[in-house]
C-alpha cells in the first residue's frame, strides 16, 4: 500500500514560493495517537536545509519559532524523510475529493509541520469534509480568517491570545516558563491540553480532538500547554548554571 498521497502543489500563500501537502496514512507519534499526518512543505528544499538557511517562510508564515527559533520540530527527522520520499516520486498524487473520502471516518492532523495558511482553506474544509475528527493549528490568523472554525490560533503570550479570542478564535497558548522551571498560571478560559506531561497524558490527539478551531454554537475553552522546546529547556539549563557559579554560554 502506498504510505502517503501529495494532494497540493502550488505557490505558497505566505510568499509565493512553491509547497506541496503529503498526506502520510500512518504516524508513529505517541502523543497524536492514530491520525492522519499532513506535512506542508517547500517542494525545493528539504526541511532541516530551509530551516538553517532562514527560508521556511513559505511554510512558516508568522511563526516566531521558525528558522530555528524554538519550533518543537526536529525537521531533520519525519520532514526531511517525507520530503525525500516526496522528491523521489514515492507518494501516489491524488484529487483533493478522492482524497477526503479516502478519510472518511478518520482523524486528520492539519499541519504535521508547516501552518495550514500557507495553502487555501478550501483543501482544508475538503480534506474535514468526512474525517471523524482533526486538528490544527495556525501562526497567521489574520492572514487565514476562513481557518477559524477549523483549526487553533497558536498564542505566545496571553494578551496574544486574548486578542484572537476577541476575534472569534479558540487559541493554543504556550505557557511560558520562569527561571525556577514553573510555568505560567492557567489564564481564564482556558485548560491544560491533556495529551501533555502537565495535562497527566490522560489521552491523545486521536482521540481529545479539541484542537478542532472556533464552534460559534459551542462554549469551549481555549487549550494551553507549557513550553517544551529545546530552545527554552537550553536556556534555562543556561541560567542555572550561572546561579551555580559555572560559565554561561553565550
Amino acid at each position: 500500500m502506498n504510505t502517503g498521497a501529495v494532494v497540493y502543489e502550488g505557490p505558497s500563500r505566505f510568499d509565493g514560493r512553491p509547497v506541496v501537502v503529503v498526506l502520510t496514512w500512518q504516524t508513529s507519534n505517541v502523543k497524536t495517537g492514530p491520525m492522519v499526518q499532513a506535512w506542508i512543505l517547500r517542494t525545493d528544499i528539504a526541511p532541516a536545509d530551509a530551516v538553517r538557511a532562514g527560508e521556511d517562510g513559505a511554510i512558516c508564515g508568522d511563526c516566531p519559532r521558525r528558522s530555528g527559533h524554538g519550533c518543537y520540530v526536529n525537521t531533520a527527522n519525519a520532514p526531511n524523510a517525507v520530503y525525500r520520499k516526496f522528491r523521489r516520486g514515492e507518494y501516489e498524487r491524488l484529487d483533493v475529493r478522492v482524497a477526503a473520502r479516502r478519510l472518511t471516518g478518520q482523524r486528520l492532523r492539519i499541519g504535521a509541520y508547516g501552518d495550514p495558511a500557507a495553502v487555501p482553506a478550501s483543501l482544508w474544509w475538503t480534506l474535514t469534509a468526512h474525517t471523524a475528527g482533526h486538528t490544527g493549528y495556525t501562526h497567521s490568523p489574520a492572514r487565514a480568517p476562513a481557518l477559524r472554525e477549523l483549526v487553533m490560533a497558536s498564542a505566545e503570550t496571553e494578551l496574544e491570545a486574548v486578542r484572537w479570542q476577541a476575534h472569534g478564535w479558540r487559541t493554543y497558548r504556550v505557557r511560558a516558563l520562569d527561571a525556577e522551571g514553573s510555568a505560567e498560571p492557567l489564564a481564564a478560559g482556558e485548560r491544560a491540553c491533556p495529551a501533555s506531561v502537565e495535562g497527566g497524558k490522560r489521552t491523545a490527539c486521536a482521540w481529545c480532538l479539541a484542537c478542532d478551531g472556533a464552534d460559534p454554537d459551542k462554549a469551549q475553552r481555549s487549550i494551553a500547554i507549557v513550553d517544551h522546546s529545546g530552545v527554552m529547556l537550553s536556556r534555562l539549563a543556561r541560567i542555572r548554571k550561572s546561579r551555580d557559579g559555572e560559565a554561561v554560554l553565550s
